[in-house]
């Protein structure tokens, strides 16, 4: 859960390439520099000790970037299914902030590969919508122990293609852990059998029944029992 929320940080803050959270920054275009790679997109320096960084073949213009933002913020989803990812979006500044562990379950799986066709150049598009489809593949309520042998033996390709395509510095540890998910399948079953997304939605259910902050476990205590009897009554 927490692994797939850090991958959709760093794919998002990349491509928009959001202040603190972008992994294509002065650091990552001088650790290439240091070790002899994609001489291309060293930095160069320019008068009045100001640098220019090339673009990569993942930067995006300010209108891919519009077209990607306005698709996600214009989504249509069934009640329940998720929570309103359009709040998360600010077109102003180019942006996506806010996100909850779920909502980026939703856009890894299901938002993002929609919104990159368009978006941005086929080769980074095809290895991101790979990842993207892995990651719907390995959540799958059914797995087949020949379908998992199929993904442990592709995720190494793709963390591979992506390796060619983003800097050094966007292979965090969380990154990386997506190699041990197959196996981690294979030990546990289906993951939504164990993963923790109701139990946190039920727990921002009770966190609405607090109104006095006091006292919040009285609180939750009398808006269960509220939501009990309104229930009984219904029936």
């Amino acid at each position: 859960m927490h692994i797939k929320k850090n991958v959709v940080d760093n794919i998002i803050g990349t491509l928009l390439n959001i202040d603190s959270k972008s992994k294509d920054n002065l650091q990552a275009c001088l650790d290439l520099k240091e070790m002899g790679l994609r001489p291309e997109l060293h930095p160069i320096p320019k008068a009045s000790d100001k640098t220019y960084l090339p673009p990569a073949s993942f930067t995006m213009s300010y209108m891919e970037k519009d077209d990607l933002l306005r698709i996600i913020k214009n989504v249509k989803m069934p009640d329940g299914y998720a929570s309103n990812v359009s709040c998360c979006v600010k077109p102003q500044k180019r942006t996506i902030k806010g996100m909850k562990s779920h909502d980026g379950h939703i856009l890894m799986q299901q938002l993002l590969p929609i919104a990159l066709r368009k978006s941005i150049s086929k080769k980074v598009a095809e290895s991101l919508i790979e990842l993207s489809t892995f990651f719907r593949e390995i959540c799958s309520k059914t797995l087949r122990v020949e379908d998992l042998n199929r993904l442990e033996s592709r995720i190494p390709n793709i963390l591979c293609q992506l390796e060619m395509i983003f800097s050094p510095g966007f292979f965090t540890i969380m990154v990386h852990l997506t190699v041990h998910l197959v196996a981690e399948s294979k030990l546990g079953g289906p993951v939504h059998y164990r993963w923790m997304y109701p139990v946190k939605r039920y727990l921002h259910r009770l966190k609405f029944h607090v109104r006095n902050k006091a006292a919040p476990e009285g609180s939750i205590s009398k808006g269960y029992l509220l939501e009990e009897l309104l229930t009984f009554c219904s029936h």
